[in-house]
């Protein structure tokens, strides 16, 4: 029995929003968080699986990674009451879609969205982030420094860093599959970044905080553990992420502040 044939049948869905120009001008220009960014193609009203205990594991972890500062790629949200033609559909969080047009806003300076490549993990092997990052890892080795530059040209080392710090806190046991890769071919930061997604499992158990990066129990997590133990044969990229995470430790992770 499957983790997701054992879910119950939630009655509440999440909804997606699409502004089409069948409708009007095709995009939604307003800054609907008020962080800046406002022109939307897409919103989405999600609802995730914990909505039955805390609605907020998601939302409380991309805030999270907001105040962490611009390395990894978080949905801003806020919540609202949801009718459709007058039906009480409840309480649902509003936030920023995955789309193109949502990263080329998150990234700035003018960056076109058909520049731009959002991809879901787990990743094709096909795929430009497998062929440039995970394959690079896999056949190479991180202890040699040339080859950790390399890696450091393609993923931006520092949103990766960031993303574990998360999701080891977090604990969440659905990572895996629960992420974005995103990159565009345009402007000054061509590099990687990681998306943080989907947390409605997280904090469920403490004694998981960061195992859920040593066990090896599926094909999804495997992927981040090919880029995990290949850069932590590293000197470099172990200072890196233990004085970060000292730094966040200090600030935004700490328990009084969350």
């Amino acid at each position: 029995l499957s983790l997701h044939d054992a879910l119950p049948i939630y009655p509440k869905k999440s909804l997606s929003i699409k502004f089409s120009g069948k409708y009007g001008d095709g995009d939604l220009n307003y800054d609907v968080f008020g962080n800046g960014i406002d022109v939307y193609d897409a919103l989405t009203l999600h609802v995730g699986e914990d909505y039955l205990n805390t609605v907020v594991r998601t939302d409380f972890f991309q805030t999270l990674g907001i105040e962490m500062g611009h390395n990894v790629v978080a949905q801003s949200s806020k919540y609202t009451v949801v009718y459709v033609n007058g039906k009480y559909y409840g309480l649902y969080c509003l936030k920023e879609r995955w789309t193109e047009q949502f990263y080329a806003s998150w990234i700035g300076g003018n960056v076109d969205k058909d520049s731009c490549e959002v991809l879901k993990y787990p990743v094709d092997l096909t795929s430009s982030f497998y062929l440039e990052v995970l394959k690079f890892c896999r056949e190479n080795d991180m202890s040699i420094d040339a080859n950790y530059d390399h890696l450091c040209e393609v993923l931006d080392i520092d949103s990766f860093i960031d993303w574990i710090l998360l999701e080891g806190l977090a604990g969440n046991p659905d990572m895996g599959g629960n992420m974005r890769v995103l990159r565009t071919t345009e402007g000054e930061n061509t590099k990687w970044h990681l998306g943080i997604y989907d947390l409605d499992w997280a904090m469920q158990q403490t004694d998981s905080l960061f195992y859920n990066f040593l066990v090896d129990h599926d094909y999804h997590t495997g992927q981040i553990r090919m880029i995990l133990f290949a850069a932590m044969k590293n000197p470099r990229f172990i200072d890196r992420i233990l004085s970060r995470y000292a730094e966040v430790d200090d600030t935004v992770l700490n328990n009084e502040h969350m």
